[in-house]
């Protein structure tokens, strides 16, 4: 659970990252937080080398692609997959629970 949400429930009692720059967020922890940027490297080249190799023709950029592919079938199952593993991975080695 992140911090934000943590704060919310009142199990924490600050919503702010350990990094001390913003909340902990989603959207922090995957594309800001400054304690994860070689976790963010790796993930970064894991799609875009999915961007490359596979017949998908979107821009693998943004936090909906990873959390919620597009309902227009523009992205196969297996390539669900592929964009899973790599956030999870992510997850993995920043020692936070998928």
């Amino acid at each position: 659970m992140l911090n934000r949400d943590s704060h919310r429930t009142g199990i924490s009692d600050t919503l702010m990252c350990d990094c001390g720059a913003d909340e902990e967020t989603v959207v922090h922890l995957l594309f800001h937080c400054n304690k994860h940027e070689q976790a963010r490297t790796l993930l970064n080249d894991a799609l875009e080398e999915f961007s490359s190799s596979s017949d998908c023709k979107r821009t693998i950029s943004d936090i909906m692609m990873l959390l919620a592919p597009p309902c227009d079938n523009n992205i196969r199952k297996s390539h669900n997959v592929i964009l899973k593993e790599a956030l999870s991975d992510f997850i993995s080695s920043i020692d936070r629970k998928p």
